[in-house]
């Protein structure tokens, strides 16, 4: 078994055992163009991270990442061998420096003039920052002519994946305060 920790509702325990959602969440503290191009490079054995669980290595670590007065700190407990686990080497994804390069790269691929084209021509590439595309979306948009030539740049300028470390489920964690985040096909939570 693999434990971890996350804030939550006060009650949530209730739910046990927790399930995945079968729709995709849009993230709260990372742009959504981000989100789309992470996506667009995550690796398959990876988790998906709209549909992962997040959690913390400690219970103080959990306890930082919520408000008090709007829930608790769990132990969550994952008894599934074929767990997707990975952990960052950051408390928080929002902390990466790579969102404002990320965020500063598509733009200048485009070019100066591509914020006053007229709307017909912008659209073809606005679903670039809506939430939650497939990593299917996001290639067809670079199959674009604005986008073709710099889709190798943008694809190597994603380095989240190369950062993140799959933590087995029987295993140690890779660092001490590193964001977690994990698909399981159950988990338990337990207030502390």
């Amino acid at each position: 078994m693999f434990v971890i920790y996350r804030f939550d509702v006060l009650g949530a325990e209730k739910n046990n055992p927790f399930t995945p959602r079968p729709t995709r969440r849009a993230p709260s503290n990372v742009p959504y163009l981000v989100d789309n191009l992470w996506e667009w490079r995550r690796p398959a054995h990876f988790p998906n991270r709209r549909h992962s669980v997040y959690a913390s290595p400690s219970a103080a670590q959990a306890r930082e990442s919520g408000v008090a007065s709007q829930g608790a700190v769990f132990r969550v407990e994952i008894d599934d061998p074929h767990a997707k686990i990975a952990q960052l080497n950051i408390k928080d994804a929002k902390h990466l420096d790579e969102i404002a390069r990320l965020m500063k790269l598509l733009p200048s691929c485009l070019g100066p003039a591509w914020p006053t084209l007229p709307l017909a021509e912008k659209t073809a590439l606005a679903p670039l920052w809506a939430p939650c595309l497939s990593a299917e979306e996001v290639e067809s948009l670079f199959a674009h002519p604005s986008l073709l030539a710099s889709r190798d740049k943008v694809w190597e300028a994603i380095r989240f994946w190369d950062e993140a470390q799959l933590i087995p489920g029987d295993g140690e964690l890779a660092h001490p305060e590193g964001e977690l985040f994990f698909e399981a096909a159950a988990w338990k939570l337990w207030p502390l």
